[in-house]
């Protein structure tokens, strides 16, 4: 398992929920996006020494949920479709962030399995 496989299966269960209408972006949406919108980026990784070797078990990843209506029910979709996920999935913390007339709110999960 890598964080590209992570990233996949994340993109592909946004799109299949329609949260936020499947647009999903890396980094940040781009300047004619439609809202609402999410994005995502990595942020951390954690290893595991594992049969004399150390294997990526764990990553985490912000998304920002972008909208100009209703953000906490988007956020709530946002959660349960990533727990739907084969992986286990913490909710880390969440933060609002002000961008004028846009609602901007700053989410970090972290993804880890077991051996």
């Amino acid at each position: 398992m890598n964080s590209g496989d992570i990233v996949r299966d994340f993109i592909n269960k946004i799109k299949e929920k329609n949260v936020a209408g499947g647009n999903v972006f890396y980094a940040f949406p781009p300047s004619e996006v439609n809202f609402p919108c999410i994005s995502f980026y990595q942020i951390g990784l954690g290893t595991k020494k594992l049969d004399d070797e150390f294997k990526e078990t764990e990553f985490t990843f912000s998304f920002d949920i972008w909208t100009e209506g209703d953000i906490y029910s988007l956020e709530s979709a946002l959660d349960s479709a990533l727990k739907e996920l084969p992986y286990h999935v913490d909710k880390l913390g969440a933060v609002d962030i002000s961008e004028g007339s846009v609602y901007r709110r700053n989410l970090t999960y972290r993804f880890y399995w077991n051996y």
